[in-house]
């Protein structure tokens, strides 16, 4: 018998379940790894690969962020908020933790920036700071989304108050 919503259904359940496959297997990766085996002209692209695996795993975890919240085992596990739960999990602080709960509050209603994010093109900072400034300025998001995907964080962050065209 399962107690998921019937949304749950669209797909993810056995998504879901290969994610342990995935932990196991970059687990045993890591544990093994010695970069100093790499050849030189492999640790480029090998640094490359485990940048995207960082963007999507921190992708998915601000797109589920929100869902931890509705969840509300944070308040039956004694903690103060979703955000105290997740960076007690995470070790991080509870305004990191508060900032990833309200990207991904804001992310819900940008499917532009959220698309982004399941491609691995946005780091967590960057989808943050996308996900900001489109809340202010919907009209702005397509011009964050491209320069995001090519420029450094400084400068996604120097032009996320975009320039609003005058009537």
């Amino acid at each position: 018998m399962s107690v998921s919503p019937r949304v749950y259904g669209r797909g993810m359940e056995g998504r879901a379940r290969h994610l342990g496959d995935i932990e196991c297997a970059l687990s045993e990766l890591v544990a093994e790894f010695d970069p100093d085996a790499v050849p030189l002209g492999e640790a480029p692209v090998l640094w490359e690969q485990f940048d995207r695996v960082e963007r999507l795993a921190a992708s998915a975890k601000i797109l589920l962020a929100r869902r931890v919240d509705e969840a509300g085992a944070w308040k039956r596990n004694g903690y103060r908020s979703a955000a105290e739960q997740m960076a007690v999990k995470a070790g991080s602080s509870v305004s990191s933790a508060q900032a990833l709960l309200d990207t991904s509050k804001q992310v819900a209603g940008q499917p532009k920036t959220a698309q982004a994010m399941r491609r691995g093109t946005l780091s967590a900072a960057k989808a943050k700071l996308v996900s900001s400034a489109a809340k202010a300025a919907p009209e702005c998001e397509d011009g964050l989304l491209e320069l995001a995907g090519k420029a450094p964080l400084a400068k996604v962050r120097g032009r996320r108050r975009c320039r609003r065209r005058r009537r």
